[in-house]
């Protein structure tokens, strides 16, 4: 059941749009954490727990009210891709819940705490600018990220800190995000390098069921999103990893699949700018480049 505050809250331009699923947040004693996986909403109408491996299957805030079989702790959660529809997440790190953070000052479309104590704030923006087309956007001074595009955003429903006390238009945030942007992008090359070529190594294990997939760079067909492109390639090499793991009569954990699946995307995908982002991965409480996110996020949708 969605808490009521957030079938309240959230704007109506935000439900009509088809992004919306549900987060598994089930206890995981492997990591010791809560899990925080988005699922595939029509499978799970089903009675089926799969995470999500394409957007096509995310669905509309009224539809998603009406998806059967969803455990009782799990939460809504929505696909963020401001380059199509202007909607963006500003994430306050419980770090960053100070007096001086301006992010705690602004008026959002939609405001809550986190579940560990920070802030989402959800704006939507009608501007021309090169923000929108970012993946996230750090801004290090205050501990806050401002999550963009190809992130899954989990709601809680929860009352935000009376630290949060909204005076301020967002759009004066605007210079300051650019410049942070800016800042982003002025990464080392080395650094950029390590991001992309090191990250994953393979185990012995590992190098015999990437040299057994065989794979080959593919190029994507003209009209296509590029970004859905590319996950849905990379789904479609996991279900093929899948089979061949099967056939070789051996265990792989969850970190050699995604050294597998990180090698078989610098192997076929054409290579993009984007692949280089670096942002915070809060489920890991690590830095990963956007091809290793993605790869990592399809493999643990998996369970």
């Amino acid at each position: 059941m969605i808490d009521q505050k957030i079938i309240d809250n959230i704007p109506s331009a935000l439900k009509q749009l088809p992004i919306w699923t549900f987060t598994n947040t089930d206890y995981d004693p492997k990591t010791d954490k809560n899990k925080k996986i988005p699922m595939d909403p029509v499978q799970l109408d089903l009675g089926v727990h799969r995470g999500i491996a394409s957007t096509d299957n995310l669905l509309t805030f009224d539809t998603l009210l009406k998806v059967r079989h969803v455990p009782k702790d799990w939460l809504p959660a929505f696909h963020l891709d401001a380059q199509h529809n202007g909607w963006l997440m500003v994430d306050v790190e419980p770090t960053g819940m100070t007096e001086n953070n301006p992010f705690l000052r602004y008026q959002y479309e939609y405001v809550e705490a986190s579940r560990h104590g920070g802030l989402h704030g959800l704006i939507h923006l009608d501007i021309d600018s090169d923000i929108l087309q970012k993946t996230a956007i750090k801004m290090h001074d205050y501990e806050t990220e401002c999550l963009i595009n190809n992130h899954f955003v989990t709601l809680t429903g929860f009352t935000p800190s009376e630290l949060y006390q909204p005076t301020l238009d967002f759009i004066s945030a605007i210079p300051y995000i650019e410049s942070s942007m800016q800042a982003n992008l002025e990464v080392d090359d080395n650094l950029v390098n390590a991001s992309l070529n090191d990250v994953a190594s393979l185990s012995p294990k590992a190098q015999e069921l990437f040299d057994e997939l065989n794979l080959s760079p593919i190029n994507r067909p003209k009209g296509v999103d590029i970004s859905e492109w590319e996950f849905n390639t990379l789904a479609k090499h996991y279900k093929q990893l899948n089979r061949y793991h099967h056939r070789l009569f051996f265990e792989l954990s969850d970190d050699d699949k995604v050294a597998v699946l990180y090698q078989a995307a610098l192997e076929t995908l054409p290579p993009r700018k984007k692949h280089h982002n670096m942002f915070h991965d809060s489920t890991h409480n690590d830095q990963v480049n956007y091809l290793f996110y993605t790869v990592r996020r399809i493999v643990e949708s998996s369970h």
